[in-house]
């Protein structure tokens, strides 16, 4: 069975892109942030998708989440929580019996008849990454990013703990690592995160030779041409593509403020040359002024 992992960080849409592999691929099982929670899985697939009994915003949905994160999605078992101190710690024992497990659990799904596994989670490039390139070489991966002004605005606008699902600028795992980071602001920290995940991206695909792998932009998974070249990539078969409207559970819109830019490119001049130039997608905001559409 082929696995495929994803390379992302928070609301840059990856529940979508799960839903989107379970909907519209054919033999495909796809989870996001596994394990993953009964109802949101039910929501995924196409009957009830349509009927929106499961959907996140529903009460009763929000109380089976809460219960099973408790109990059995553990934060541990998702990659975050004691798992992003394991892999800081440089915790490499317990760091691959999380990988034992989570490896042993996708076989399972192969009994059902399924050809393709799609975990769409921003905890794989967090925790465990590494340890799956180094214990199981053949997968596929996606690297979804959303442009980060936006994606750093959105997740600032949560007004949730920053460090919930990262970790401080200063930990010594952190390959952008700032020690001095008090003074930032909580776009900033967030901005952070993304540019820490993008320079884990390169570093991983710099270390290891992962193919298939497909790079997809956010505002891309309503475009039905992308979404079948992605498709294609993975060789996966695929039902038409309908039904594709974004699913957005920001509580205030993103709006990118003239001193979010101020700030995000602050933040890049910071970068380190010899980190930064390994970063691409980092370039608009090196060389001009100007903020460029990415």
């Amino acid at each position: 069975m082929q696995v495929i992992y994803t390379a992302t960080i928070g609301r840059s849409g990856s529940s979508f892109l799960a839903s989107a592999f379970s909907r519209f691929g054919k033999k495909c099982m796809a989870e996001h942030e596994p394990p993953n929670l009964l109802f949101h899985r039910l929501h995924q697939y196409r009957f009830f998708n349509e009927r929106g009994w499961f959907s996140p915003e529903r009460n009763f949905t929000k109380i089976g989440r809460d219960l099973q994160r408790r109990t059995i999605a553990k934060d541990e078992r998702m990659g975050r929580g004691p798992a992003l101190d394991w892999y800081d710690r440089g915790d490499e024992e317990r760091i691959k019996r999380l990988v034992v497990e989570r490896l042993a659990r996708i076989k399972r799904f192969k009994r059902f008849g399924f050809h393709h596994y799609v975990e769409a989670s921003q905890y794989f490039m967090q925790t465990f990454a590494g340890a799956t390139a180094q214990m199981t070489p053949n997968f596929g991966l996606v690297k979804l990013t959303r442009n980060p002004l936006e994606c750093a605005r959105s997740l600032a606008n949560r007004d949730k703990n920053p460090f919930a699902n990262s970790l401080p600028p200063d930990r010594p795992s952190n390959l952008f690592r700032i020690d001095d980071w008090k003074h930032l602001s909580i776009f900033q920290l967030y901005a952070h995160h993304w540019i820490e995940c993008e320079a884990r991206y390169y570093d991983l695909i710099a270390r290891h030779d992962i193919s298939p792998r497909f790079e997809i932009w956010t505002h891309e998974l309503q475009d039905p041409q992308r979404l079948a070249e992605m498709f294609d990539c993975f060789g996966i078969d695929n039902r038409p593509f309908d039904s594709l409207a974004p699913v957005n559970t920001n509580r205030k819109p993103t709006e990118v403020s003239a001193e979010d830019i101020r700030e995000f490119k602050e933040l890049v001049s910071l970068v380190p040359s010899e980190l930064a130039d390994r970063i691409p997608t980092l370039l608009p905001f090196r060389h001009s002024s100007e903020q460029k559409t990415i």
